[in-house]
Formats: structure tokens, sequence, C-alpha cells
């Protein structure tokens, strides 16, 4: 067992991993360096001026850890983290099994090295106080994680909660404190920074991976199988990165088009961009039933950005073929038909 300061004795350089969504990234502040993330990484190297502390940015708005698992060693792992903050409270409120998804996290972590402090940290969102706090206890995406936590002696900062009590102190709503009820604004910020820096030099490390996954799926080898390579005359290889750290990606928007992928392991997914001109589309996996998605939603208005879907989580492990389809049929206010996929998304 040992503390943040026991830690960093010694050391020269720390480098923080930051693996979020738009909260970890900044949204809401009036300029970057005012960020949570941004701001504990100056403090660190204030109060430390012997050690240089170098910030990975591996944040993504609008993400879960059910993307997360998938696209951490090349967001994440492979800039070798010393310390790792975890934060997917608000964007897995409705995601039913984020357990599994965060465990696959913790694992990948430390089976890159078991000496790497974690710490979750849980957000504030007015949903999350209507649907736990309100009520007296946890919002269900805090309450997994939290009990997950418990099992690996992961230690965890509860900032959702601190500022809860705070407007109960002091009678302040969470407009206060956000700029839309979920993103900070300076002022939430500077309480998110302020509770973290706080917490951290108190909580203790003691972190430990059982020998078996205790939610019963081990995702700790998820990764991405990047689409460039299955360019072809009628999935065209953009010239464009996509947004975060994917080089390229395949696109298409010709109705019927079917694109396909054979791989080995339970789980399948995809990450793709959610443009104004984006499409649907129809999948299946090893010849069942179709289904179908939607890569438009009313945010595509404004602004372009990437998103995920895991198809299917609860395939016996083995050699699966998924097989999508473009659909002519699009979301009433849609400019095209356009899939833009970076990846397959395969544990």
């Amino acid at each position: 067992m040992y503390t943040f300061k026991q830690f960093l004795k010694d050391k020269k350089s720390v480098r923080l991993g930051y693996l979020g969504g738009s909260i970890t990234a900044g949204s809401g502040a009036s300029a970057p360096e005012k960020c949570w993330r941004c701001r504990t990484e100056k403090e660190l190297g204030e109060m430390f001026p012997d050690i240089e502390f170098i910030g990975i940015d591996a944040a993504i708005g609008g993400t879960g850890s059910d993307l997360g698992v998938f696209r951490m060693d090349e967001d994440l792992l492979k800039h070798n983290p010393d310390f790792v903050f975890v934060e997917f409270a608000v964007n897995d409120s409705a995601l039913q099994n984020t357990d599994m998804y965060m465990e696959g996290i913790v694992r990948k972590i430390l089976k890159k090295d078991k000496n790497i402090p974690i710490v979750f940290v849980y957000t504030l969102t007015q949903k999350t106080i209507e649907d736990g706090y309100a009520a007296g206890r946890l919002p269900m995406a805090v309450a997994k994680q939290q009990a997950l936590a418990e099992k690996y002696g992961i230690p965890s900062i509860n900032i959702g909660l601190a500022i809860y009590e705070e407007m109960q102190k002091t009678g302040n709503d969470i407009k206060s404190y956000t700029v839309d009820a979920v993103h900070p604004n300076d002022t939430g910020y500077d309480l998110y920074t302020g509770r973290i820096m706080k917490e951290l030099f108190e909580i203790e490390f003691d972190i430990k991976m059982p020998e078996t996954p205790v939610t019963g799926k081990d995702l700790s080898g998820a990764g991405m199988v990047l689409a460039n390579e299955f360019a072809n005359e009628n999935w065209k290889l953009s010239v464009n990165k996509m947004y975060k750290n994917l080089p390229n990606y395949i696109y298409s928007n010709v109705p019927g088009e079917e694109l396909e992928f054979s791989f080995e392991g339970s789980a399948i997914g995809l990450y793709f961009t959610m443009e104004k001109d984006s499409g649907n589309f129809e999948y299946s996996i090893d010849g069942g039933a179709p289904l179908v998605w939607q890569t438009w939603d009313k945010y595509c208005r404004d602004f372009n950005r990437d998103n995920s879907k895991i198809l299917d989580d609860t395939l016996p492990f083995g050699k699966h073929t998924l097989k999508i389809r473009i659909l002519k049929d699009k979301e009433p206010d849609s400019e095209g038909t356009y899939i833009r996929i970076g990846a397959f998304l395969v544990g």
C-alpha cells in the first residue's frame, strides 16, 4: 500500500493518462487550460518542480467505456502512461454492463504494467442527480463502477457527490457549475480540480488484479482493426484523419452496398463518424436476422464527430462474420446516406 506522494518519490517524469469523455476532454471550459485535466497536470508540476508531468489526452466526447476499452491501446497505452485517471460514469449512465467494459479497461492497463496506479473519477450531470443523488443513492453507472473498483482495490474520486453536497449546502443549482447541466463551466472545473487535488493526496493505492474477471468476461484483449485495409472501388479510402487518432476511414453512400468482415472473438462493434449527411445501415452476424442502426442524430446539424456502436458482446468465443449493408432509408433531416467506418471493434 502506498500514497500518491510515495509513488512520485525519485521520479524525474510522470506520464498522466486521462481516459474519458467530454468532461475529461474539457468541454464547457472557457479555454482548454481551464479544464480539470490540464489543471491537474499544471498544478502537480507547480507542486513538484523537479518532476516533469506529461498529460496524455485520451478523452473523446460523447463516448463511453464500451468504446474506451477497444481504443485505449491506440489512444492511451502506446504512450506508456505511468498513472491513469478513468472517467466514464456520465457517458455510461445508460450502459447496463459498464462494469464489464470498465473491467476490460482495468485489466488492459494492469496487464501492460501491474504497477500503474488507476483512479476512477465520477462526474455530475442533472440526470445523475435525478437518477441517484437526490434519492440518496449512487447513480447506476457509478454504483457498478464503484463495486468493480472495490474488487480491484482501485481508489475513486466522486466529484459528482461532492458538488451535489455543495449544492445542498449553498442552495445553488447545477447551472451554477455547468454550461448545460452536463459540462462544467470554469467554476465547475475549479471545484473538479480542487477536489481531485485534495483527494489524490489522501487516497492509498493497493491495486490487485483477480486471476479471473469478476464480471465473467475478459475484454483485456479487445482492440481495433482499422477499416482502411478494406478499401476498394465501392468503399473508398478517405484522405482525412478520423477526428481523434485514426489515420483515415472508408466510406460509401451507395444504398445496397455491402461490407463483410470476419473476426475471432466474442464481441464486435463499429467505430464510425456521425455527420450531417450520415445514413443508416443494416447489419447481421453469422447470417442472423438483420438489425438497423443510424449514424445520424440531431447533433449532426451542428457538428461532426466520431462515435461507436457495439453490435453484439454476447457471442460465443470463436470465428464470426459481420455483414453490413447501406440502407436507402435515412433520417428525415440527414443530407445523405454516407456510412464512414474507421475501425472494427473486436473483443
